[in-house]
């Protein structure tokens, strides 16, 4: 039987199947994404299924196919500015409910997730832990407490259940052991790790923007400038990793995509490793803190999706499966925000396993007008610092993975959700 449903509805009342009704009920209802412009869609749509319905009537129901074919014919007779009135009135309505839907759901996420998050803290001040903890987890319970949650916007990180601690250096001094030291050129026998370091730089050099103030139009930016900094400290690398950036030509509305995504590939399936948010030269005043908002929270998403992708096909019900998923849960989502000519670079992980963290790592300033070598010489050192931070996560995601791969095998492994949901802001008028 045929699911169209102007076929399924042909012995409803006319007015069921005009398309101001049809509108409202049945197109707007199904689309994921508002578009304010969409008309020439819902209009072709709206045609071609009832062109099918009368197609589906054919000989067997004739006087249904009269009736569909006299709605078809009055359609056809509207004039364009009147459907297009009829598809704003009717969109301006389904906007309005999913904004009240959406600050609904957000009012309970917000709740949900910081009464998690005080939990998990007072059960382990509660329980004892070692005193460095016991001062986090005290400063978190003591900072959340005092919040009023209705004050709380559902794009800053904290709705969705992350602590921002703002510039933080957890890696340690060991992270990069071999990346900060003054660049040298080898003499004698070359390895492949200093092969690959030295083409890194060799790259960097080449790739140093030289634009004219004409040319920083944002596409320019992204092609010339940006591109040349970030895509050689990702190429050289000894793992399997993707590099996607997205077509920044087509000024669409992107939702929730990263400008640059970066992915690695274990065991044929690719997850992701580096997610970037990119504004033009000289941005908007508010550009910075909205990508960063955004860049936190779609890092929080990959971060979560890593767990079905990494315990595929494993038992995870085991004790050894909870140990390594808190070993998971260590390996950090990077996020780079790139700003004017700053390019930022924090990560997003899980403190303890109860609460997910975001922090600064490192920052460098792309050198669009070198003045002296020291701007120069700054600019490698922050880079081969950015590309050790990755090398080093790409290990460590490594290293877990392997642990994993040597869980027992289970063919129908419920996949696992977030413990804490994400929110996202209302549809916006496009």
């Amino acid at each position: 039987m045929s699911e169209n449903y102007f076929y399924l509805n042909r012995n409803q009342p006319n007015r069921v199947l005009y398309f101001k009704e049809w509108l409202p009920s049945i197109y707007l209802p199904s689309v994921k994404i508002l578009r304010r412009n969409n008309v020439n869609v819902a209009e072709s749509q709206y045609r071609r299924e009832v062109q099918d319905a009368i197609i589906t009537c054919g000989e067997v129901h004739p006087n249904s196919k009269r009736k569909l074919e006299t709605i078809l014919s009055q359609f056809n007779s509207m004039s364009k500015e009147q459907r297009r009135t009829f598809y704003k009135e009717v969109w301006a309505k389904e906007k309005e409910k999913r904004q009240t839907l959406e600050q609904e759901r957000n009012v309970d996420i917000i709740q949900e997730n910081t009464e998690f998050i005080l939990g998990r803290c007072r059960a382990k001040i509660e329980n004892g832990c070692s005193d460095t903890i016991m001062l986090a987890y005290t400063e978190v319970v003591r900072h959340l407490e005092r919040l009023d949650l209705a004050s709380i916007k559902p794009e800053v990180p904290l709705a969705s259940g992350v602590i921002d601690l703002g510039t933080y250096r957890d890696l340690g001094p060991d992270f990069d052991p071999v990346f900060m030291r003054p660049i040298a050129f080898p003499h004698g026998e070359m390895t492949v790790e200093t092969r690959r370091i030295l083409m890194t730089v060799f790259d960097l050099l080449e790739g140093l923007p030289l634009l004219t103030e004409d040319e920083y139009s944002e596409n320019a930016y992204v092609i010339h400038a940006v591109s040349k900094v970030l895509d050689p400290i990702l190429k050289y690398s000894k793992w399997p990793i993707k590099r996607a950036w997205m077509e920044r030509m087509e000024a669409t509305n992107s939702g929730k995509k990263p400008d640059l995504q970066v992915l690695l590939k274990l065991d044929m399936v690719e997850s992701e490793l580096v997610l970037a948010e990119v504004s033009r030269l000289l941005p908007q005043q508010d550009k910075e803190i909205i990508d960063w908002k955004k860049l936190v929270r779609i890092c929080k998403d990959c971060f979560d999706e890593r767990y079905n992708f990494f315990f595929d096909g494993r038992d995870d019900t085991t004790d050894m499966a909870r140990s390594l998923n808190i070993k998971l849960g260590r390996v950090p989502v990077l996020g780079i925000q790139v700003i004017r000519d700053r390019v930022t670079v924090s990560a997003l992980d899980l403190f303890e396993d109860d609460f997910y963290r975001v922090f600064r790592i490192c920052e460098l300033v792309i050198p669009l007008r070198i003045s002296s070598r020291q701007i120069v010489e700054d600019f490698l050192k922050n880079a081969l610092e950015l590309r050790s931070v990755v090398e080093k996560i790409i290990a460590m995601a490594v290293g877990v993975k392997d642990e994993i791969n040597l869980l027992p095998v289970i063919e129908d492994r419920t996949p696992s959700t977030s413990m804490m949901s994400t929110t996202y802001s209302p549809p916006k008028s496009y």
